[in-house]
């Protein structure tokens, strides 16, 4: 009986327990972490995970955790089942025994924007419903942005010394810490690397008139580092593409829009001289950016294409003589819709919201309110609702409203006034 004992407890031992999900609920971008016992075979975990809804998905690791991405996005409200087959290996050969199943929720989406109503700019996030709430009692916020899980909110916020430090939270508006410390500069521009816990930003010296250079910070370790080897280049409006492993960033002294391979160091330049931050295509293979023209003895802007494969550049929407002014696009998550703001050159002011297939032909018009001038456009993770802020051409008071589009019913059904900026929270 002794010798059994101590065989059943050499084999208990050699043994691993079942990984952990430390997240039941998820954003329509994924991703699902399960965290294991003991530091990975990572192929032999592969091999064995499954997910329902969607066969292509993607694994980042870090350290003993994997987190799961789906390569298209998730339906809100649906449920995700998680399987892991049994005989996931350990590095030191230690087995998880049996098989792993659990099912996690995607949950409904919800929007993050700034409002003063409380005399300050403050966070403030909705349901999309009657149920709205502040998410933290910090005033003269400047921007915020999302992290692609919807997990962390980072955000820029006016210091005493006449700049704005970086600030990061949670999606329920806890764990606020001090991220980056500004001084006198103004760090602004936020843009989240996806699957990773880092975001690239600029940093205008001695206040938003001075000299913006870009830099990315290490959320978990708070570890800065300035992305160009030259400190003394100037760029401004970083956006990383879609899947993490490029990075764009407007240079006025490199010409343009610069873009630059983070895996494999190779770069090229886009030539424009509108400041702007890119709009990457939802696959990373084209990036939308506007160039101004003279049409009819006026400044026009249009939009462009650079395609990364071919190396070519062409007009994306319309034609270079039609006369509408283009403002900055947004793709649907899915590449199949294009939302993009126009103005017609002799109607005025007003600019409303258009949309476009992915090759450049119209769909149908979303805003026809000559009153307001529309922009600031942002997807939802699911495609199915998009937001927008409109200024009213003879606003005293220049406070902007936001209002919702649903791809569903055709209709803005959401609108908060006195709002700007924000972002989806997934």
């Amino acid at each position: 009986m002794i010798l059994i004992g101590a065989v059943v407890g050499i084999w208990l031992s050699s043994q691993l327990s079942l990984p952990v999900i430390t997240n039941q609920q998820v954003g329509t971008n994924g991703g699902i972490t399960l965290e294991f016992s003991a530091e990975m075979q990572r192929d032999s975990v592969a091999q064995r995970l499954s997910i329902s809804h969607t066969q292509n998905f993607q694994l980042v690791w870090q350290g003993r955790a994997v987190t799961i991405w789906p390569n298209s996005n998730w339906k809100p409200g649906s449920m995700i089942s998680v399987h892991l087959a049994s005989g996931a290996e350990s590095l030191n050969g230690r087995e998880i025994p049996r098989d792993f199943n659990s099912q996690i929720i995607v949950r409904q989406p919800e929007l993050i924007y700034l409002s003063s109503r409380s005399g300050k700019d403050q966070i403030w996030k909705s349901t999309l419903t009657s149920e709205t709430e502040t998410l933290s009692e910090q005033t003269e916020v400047l921007e915020t942005a999302v992290s692609r899980d919807g997990e962390w909110i980072a955000f820029s916020l006016n210091n005493n010394q006449g700049g704005a430090d970086l600030w990061i939270m949670d999606r329920n508006g806890e764990e606020q810490r001090m991220l980056v410390e500004c001084g006198n500069s103004v760090c602004s521009e936020i843009s989240w690397q996806p699957f990773q816990q880092k975001f690239a930003y600029s940093r205008y010296l001695n206040g938003l008139q001075g000299i913006p250079r870009v830099w990315t910070v290490d959320v978990q370790t708070g570890e800065i580092f300035s992305f160009f080897e030259d400190e003394e280049i100037i760029g401004h409006y970083p956006a990383f593409s879609p899947n993490g492993s490029a990075l764009s960033i407007f240079s006025p002294v490199l010409g343009g829009i610069y873009l630059q391979d983070l895996q494999k160091g190779a770069s090229s330049v886009i030539q424009t001289s509108i400041p702007q931050q890119a709009v990457w295509s939802p696959d990373g293979q084209v990036v939308y950016f506007l160039r101004g023209i003279g049409l009819e003895g006026q400044p026009v802007d249009k939009i462009y294409r650079f395609d990364l494969k071919n190396n070519e550049i062409s007009i994306a929407q319309g034609f270079e003589d039609d006369l509408f002014n283009y403002g900055t696009p947004a793709w649907s998550p899915d590449g199949s819709i294009v939302a993009i703001p126009l103005r017609q050159m002799d109607g005025g002011l007003s600019t409303q919201i258009w949309l476009f297939d992915k090759d450049g032909f119209l769909i149908e018009e979303i805003t026809n309110d000559p009153v307001y001038i529309h922009g600031g456009l942002a997807w939802s993770g699911d495609g199915s609702q998009l937001r927008i802020q409109r200024l009213a051409i003879d606003s005293s008071q220049q406070q902007s409203d936001i209002l919702v589009w649903n791809a569903y019913n055709g209709e803005n059904s959401f609108i908060v006034e006195g709002a700007f900026g924000g972002d989806w929270l997934p």
